[in-house]
Order: C-alpha cells, then sequence, then structure tokens
C-alpha cells in the first residue's frame, strides 16, 4: 500500500477498494482491489507517472476506448478506465492464475502440446483485434495470462500504440520505447511508426519459440546484440534445439520471424493452420497411443543412517535401468535426465511433461550391516495410478538378484517379457568390490577433476575381482578418456583400454564395451568404418554410442541423418550434458554456426562453470567474425583446463593482434609438452595462427606419430579452415578416411 499514495487509495473509494500491489512494470503498477458496487475482485493498472504525463489523459481515452471495443473469449475485457488524482488507470477483471512469463520460469521449456495450444489460443485473440483495426505492438510473456484452468488471455490491447503516439525525445533518453525490446519485429526496432499485423506475427512466433526451448530466438549477450541479429540472421531452426518439435512447427516458425515482413504470413490466420498441421495429424490418427511406454527410472532413496549409501542405492537404479533398456518394446529415459528428478516429493506430472515417460518407477533402500532393504513401485504418470509395486528384505549379497527381480516385475506390469541376461558373469561378483566401482563411477561422472580418485577406487575393486565384467568395462571408459582429454598419451591409454573392452566382449555381448572400442577405433586406429559398426551394434542394446554415432555421420557426409539420430539422443536422454554438448558439436561440424551458437548460449546458462562450454562458444564466436566477445569464454576454457581452450586462445589473441601474449601461452605450452601429453594438432593451430605454418605442419606429423585424437577431426572442423588454403593440408585430410 505504501506504493499508492494516499489521495489515490482515496480517489478510488468508495467505487474501488485497493487491497495491495500485485506487481509493477516498466509502464505501469498494478493493484488488486474490489469493485464495492458489483462485489467482485479487479486489478487496477496505474500508469507511471512519467508514461501519463507524456501521453496525456485525451489520447489515453482515445486509444483505452478503441480497447475497450474488444469482446473475445481470450483477451481480457475492459471494465473501467480514466484519471484519479492526476494517474491514469484501466480495470480489469482479477484472474486468478499466472503470466505466461511466471509460467516459463516455473516451467522452462514447455511441452510441445501445452506450447501450440496457448499459441493458438493468442493467435486466435490477435486475429479477432487484427480483423478490427487493432494491432497490439506489445506482445509478450508478461500481457499473456494464464488461468487456472489453462486458458490463456490477452491484455493491455490499445496501450502500446498510446505509447507510441506519444514518443518524445524524453522518453527515448530515459528508455521507453515501443513495445519490448525482447520480442520487437526488425521493423518496430527501427522505428517505423505504421506496423501492421506482421509485426504482431513475428512477436507471437518468437513467444512460441521460446515456449518450445526455453530461451529466445535471438538470444545474445546484450540487447544491443540480440536486436543486430534480428536484422542479419535468418531465424534459428528450432528443431536444432528441440529436435522433437515437427518439421511442420520449424518452417512455420521460421517463416514467421522472417526479418521482410513479406516474407511472413499474409496473417496470423494463415500462419496458426501451418504451425499446428501435423500436431494435427498426430492427434486425428491416434499414433499418440501406439507409442511404446516410456519408463523413468528414478535413484532410489537412501534412507540408510548413512549417507554414503547414496552410491549404492544409485547403483542399484542404473542395473535396473540398463536391465530394462534391453526390451525392444519399451523405451527407457537415460540415466541423467532420471536422475535429475531426485528426491522424495516426485512430481510424477512434472516428470511426464519434462521427459515424456508414461511410467515412473521409484523407491528407497535402507542398509544395515549385512541386511538389505529395497522398496519400489511403479506408476502412471496419467493418473499416477500405482501399478506394481513391493518390498526386497534380503542380505546384502543378494543385491544382484534384487535388481533383476525389480526389472522382471516392472516388465511383467507393463505386460513385456524380459529375457534374462545372457551377459550375466558365470563368477559371482565381489561384493566389496563391486561397491568400489559404484563409489568409482560416481566420481568419473563428475568428471577429469575427480579422475585420480575414482582411478584409484577402480584398481582397488579390480585387485578384489580382476574377473569383474563391471570393473573391466568401468576402467577400459575411464583409460579411454584419458586418452581423449589429453591426461594420458593416446599411445598409452588407448591399447590399454581396448584390451579391457575386448576381455568384456569375451563373455558375450555388451553395449559399453562396443562403445570403448567404437571410440578407439574412431580416435586412436582412425578406422571410421570399424566404429561405425561398433557403435550400430552397441546401439541395438543401449543408446550409450547414440550422440557420437551421430557426430561420426557429419563427417560422413551424412548431415540429416546425424541430426535424426541427435535428435533421438536428445529424446532419450533430454538433460544429459554430453548429450546436449555433442548437439552442439554436431551443429558445429555440419556448419549451421547460428544453431550451434543458440545451442551452447543456452547450454553455458545450465552448465555455466563447463570448460567444454566455453571452448565451443570461442570457437563458434571466433568462426563468426566476433574474437574480442570470444575472448572471455576462450580464457575461461583455459582456465578450466580444457585440453582444446589454449589453443582457441592464442587463436583469439593472434586475431586481435596481441601475439607477444598469444606467443608467450604457445611457448608454455611447448615447455609443458616436454613432461605431458599436449595435443600436437592444438599446438599446429597455434603455430599457425602466429603465422609459423612450417612449425604447424611439423605439429600436424607429430600428431599422427601420437595417433591425436583431434586429428580426426580435420576434414570437417572449421577450426581448421584457415589450413586449407596450404596445399600441404590435403595430405594430413586423407589420411582418416570417411
Amino acid at each position: 500500500m505504501n506504493e499508492l499514495s494516499a489521495s489515490l487509495v482515496e480517489s478510488f473509494a468508495p467505487t474501488y477498494r485497493v487491497e495491495r500491489e500485485l506487481g509493477r512494470g516498466a509502464t505501469a503498477k498494478v493493484y488488486l482491489a474490489e469493485d464495492v458496487k458489483h462485489q467482485r475482485r479487479v486489478a487496477i493498472k496505474v500508469l507511471r507517472e512519467e508514461i501519463a504525463e507524456s501521453i496525456g489523459t485525451e489520447r489515453f481515452l482515445q486509444e483505452i476506448m478503441v480497447a475497450a471495443g474488444l469482446s473475445h473469449p481470450h483477451i481480457v475485457p475492459l471494465l473501467d478506465s480514466g484519471e484519479r488524482a492526476g494517474s491514469l488507470y484501466y480495470v480489469m477483471p482479477a484472474i486468478e492464475g499466472e503470466t505466461l512469463r511466471e509460467r516459463l520460469t516455473r516451467e522452462s521449456p514447455m511441452a510441445i502440446a501445452d506450447a501450440l495450444r496457448i499459441t493458438s489460443q493468442i493467435a486466435d485473440a490477435l486475429s479477432y483485434s487484427h480483423s478490427r483495426g487493432i494491432i497490439h505492438r506489445d506482445v509478450k510473456p508478461e500481457n499473456v495470462l494464464i488461468a487456472r484452468s489453462g486458458h490463456a488471455l490477452v491484455l493491455d490491447f490499445g496501450i502500446a500504440r498510446a505509447i507510441r503516439d506519444a514518443e518524445t525525445d524524453r522518453m527515448t533518453q530515459t528508455g521507453f520505447s515501443l513495445g519490448t525490446p525482447a520480442y520487437m519485429s526488425p521493423e518496430q526496432a527501427a522505428g517505423e511508426r505504421d506496423v501492421d499485423a506482421r509485426s504482431d506475427q513475428y512477436s507471437l512466433a518468437m513467444m512460441c519459440y521460446e515456449m518450445l526451448t526455453g530461451t529466445t530466438p535471438f538470444y545474445a549477450p546484450s540487447l544491443e546484440l540480440s536486436l543486430r541479429r534480428r536484422f542479419t540472421e535468418r531465424a534459428p531452426s528450432v528443431r536444432a534445439a528441440r529436435p522433437d518439435v515437427g518439421q511442420e512447427q520449424d518452417e512455420a516458425l521460421q517463416r514467421a520471424m522472417s526479418t521482410a515482413p513479406e516474407d511472413r504470413f499474409a496473417t496470423i490466420a494463415e500462419f496458426v493452420p501451418s504451425l499446428l498441421r501435423s500436431r494435427n495429424e498426430v492427434i486425428t490418427t491416434g499414433q499418440i497411443a501406439k507409442r511404446p511406454p516410456v519408463v523413468a527410472v528414478l535413484p532410489l532413496t537412501n534412507i540408510s543412517s548413512d549417507p554414503e549409501n547414496q552410491f549404492l542405492a544409485d547403483g542399484i537404479a542404473e542395473e535396473i535401468l540398463g536391465a530394462l533398456a534391453q526390451l525392444k518394446a519399451l523405451r527407457v529415459v537415460g540415466r541423467s535426465s532420471s536422475f535429475a528428478f531426485r528426491g522424495d516429493n516426485v512430481d510424477v506430472k512434472k516428470i511426464a511433461e519434462q521427459l515424456h515417460a508414461t511410467h515412473v518407477l521409484s523407491g528407497s533402500m535402507r542398509r544395515s550391516g549385512s541386511k538389505l532393504r529395497v522398496s519400489a513401485q511403479l506408476v502412471t504418470t496419467a493418473d499416477g495410478q500405482v501399478v506394481w509395486s513391493d518390498r526386497f528384505d534380503r542380505e546384502l549379497v543378494d543385491v544382484f538378484a534384487i535388481q533383476d527381480e525389480i526389472a522382471a516385475s516392472v516388465s511383467s506390469a507393463l505386460r513385456l517379457v524380459l529375457v534374462p541376461s545372457t551377459t550375466r558373469p558365470a563368477h559371482t561378483p565381489n561384493l566389496k568390490a563391486h561397491e568400489m566401482f559404484l563409489r568409482a563411477r560416481s566420481l568419473y561422472l563428475l568428471g577429469p577433476a575427480r579422475y585420480a580418485e575414482a582411478k584409484e577406487l577402480i584398481e582397488r575393486g579390480m585387485r578384489m575381482d580382476p574377473e569383474s565384467i563391471a570393473g573391466r568395462s568401468l576402467l577400459a571408459g575411464f583409460l579411454a578418456n584419458t586418452g581423449i582429454f589429453g591426461i594420458a598419451a593416446p599411445r598409452d591409454a588407448f591399447p590399454k583400454a581396448k584390451a579391457l573392452a575386448n576381455q568384456v566382449l569375451e563373455d558375450g555381448p555388451n553395449a559399453f564395451a562396443m562403445y570403448v572400442l567404437g571410440l578407439a577405433a574412431w580416435l586412436y586406429d582412425w578406422d571410421t568404418r570399424l566404429a561405425r559398426r561398433l557403435w550400430e551394434e552397441s546401439l541395438q542394446l543401449s543408446g550409450r554410442a547414440r550422440a557420437l554415432y551421430a557426430t561420426l555421420l557429419v563427417f560422413s557426409g551424412e548431415t540429416e541423418r546425424a541430426l535424426q539420430e541427435m535428435a533421438v539422443a536428445l529424446t532419450e536422454d533430454p538433460f544429459d550434458v554430453n548429450n546436449r554438448q555433442q548437439h552442439v558439436d554436431v551443429l558445429w561440424y555440419a556448419r549451421r554456426l547460428d544453431d550451434a551458437l543458440v545451442e551452447a548460449l543456452r547450454l553455458q546458462e545450465l552448465f555455466p562453470e563447463s570448460s567444454h562450454v566455453h571452448f565451443q562458444l570461442a570457437k563458434i564466436l571466433l568462426a563468426t567474425g566476433k574474437a574480442e566477445e570470444a575472448l572471455p569464454w576462450a580464457q575461461r576454457s583455459a582456465a578450466g583446463r580444457h585440453p582444446n581452450g589454449t589453443a582457441s586462445l592464442v587463436e583469439i589473441l593472434a586475431a586481435l593482434g596481441r601475439t607477444d601474449e598469444a606467443r608467450a601461452i604457445l611457448h608454455a605450452a611447448l615447455e609443458r609438452s616436454k613432461t605431458a601429453f599436449v595435443s600436437p594438432t592444438n599446438l599446429a593451430r597455434m603455430h599457425f595462427a602466429l603465422g609459423e605454418k612450417d612449425q604447424a605442419f611439423a605439429q600436424l606429423d607429430r600428431a599422427v606419430e601420437a595417433r591425436d585424437p583431434l586429428f580426426v577431426t580435420l576434414g570437417r572442423d572449421p577450426m581448421f579452415d584457415a589450413f586449407r588454403a596450404d596445399a600441404r593440408f590435403d595430405a594430413y585430410v586423407r589420411r582418416v578416411a570417411y
């Protein structure tokens, strides 16, 4: 109440009894009040003083009267307006619900069906107003209310036009603008006075893009850059950020966000049918009902007295997830996405929306000495109905049997047949070694910074159980990654990884072992055909290799298929950071740099400390001629010890003319390479950026000798475009056949 002057409160009485402030924006403050005569709750929007002075009472009332003539189920009706105590105001019903902005803050990205439904309702309102000659001019999430029923309503018709007509030098100086910059059409941002209905169409398409992806299409670190992108770049593909969106939606949104109004749909009434076309076909043909069940296996809640037992609870859930993934008639959500929903209060509706799961398997684990109790239940996300539940009280040594029984019970509840694993090792795994491997895996998943601890635990476990399939698989993956990330020399790491993976395969097909062998075949042996065959075999058992398989397809020139495989990977495990990073790489190698930048910026918001994302942003910005913007990302990547970050930093400094700094960094890297492995391919990049071409090619010779994993990217990677003009480069590219 202290935000509303006493005179204004008094002037509203006795017609309205003002209760409290609901919110405030750039143009107005909103108050909750009671319409005393009609005994109803209303929202009173009071324009800020500087806005009211610039508009003037007469012009405001003229424009607001136009809006008062609008009557539509998706438009918030205007109940009253006028001037009180020197302030301009208008009155609307108080609608229970939230703004679209609040919905996006709470749930972003939204389910596709919800996003398209809301877009359609907003479009219906705008189409109605356009037919009466009224352009909204400020379509944005803050001006859309979502009632508790899910009904979308548009508000603030008329006010944007009033502000535009009153635009003065003073308003420009104080930062007021016609519409909200984040959603402005290019013509509106350029200051054109007489924009038409196609400007609203553009803003609506931007909102729809944000609902589907969680970010605006022309996101940039500053408003100036964001506005510039609208004039200089084609609207990004929504499928690049959200592959499960249909091609029809993608094409409709891109057309609606065309820079030139004449390239957009003639009317919003034409835009919406194109946007909804394929969704209607899916719904009417009943294809949704024919889809296989989708199960999200959540991490078990550790209710033991010792919190350290969480690794065992996670391990049990992972084993169950792996067993269920063998079922061809079932889709199992990937570990990263399922485990994101860790906790006691599981919201199955949210899981259904974000993971598209039809069922959720959750439970708890209690360990007391050698005793183990596991409780589990399978529920449907549609209505929360429990379709199966059980409790297992066993000895700790029976943990493997419990995992198998739960997987079999879930498959039975879904009326599927789980074939007993034929790859279960003949010997009984050592329980203490198994615990070591589970602890090591939890550290391994935290990234290279914890690799030393993970390695120690793996080796201790292997000494206890040298025949362990789990231990050999884990150590094989660990060694391969040390070779990839430059922690160990490739000639030391990859042969050991291959030997262990082949030992695992002696006991039968194993998806992870084939995944590791595929890594070694491509990045160490440079045998792309073998890598492809191994990953295709691995994908018959698990989706683990899919994102890298998509990358290999790009290098083989099969870009569209690569994007399709990447879409499947993101559907299987949408929260997996490695999948998301690989998605950026696929777009990068496909030379879809605008889409790659959008996705990388989104990833940076989700994982702000990821040195790999920092590296991706640095190389994309440098490749698009934005060296100044690239510099801080390269610095952060190098500081985070990303294996490729230092080379990008040297390239950017050289591009900016800061060659002394660049040479100092190169010199330090060369000194380091005398005692530890430093990618010769990255050293070649640094030399070449500084104009030292002979030294660069000498380093490429060393890369061949060292079997540097980065060398395999020469033929396709935009990082090496500067090399391509040199006749010597083609001979190196031909060393890796695709």
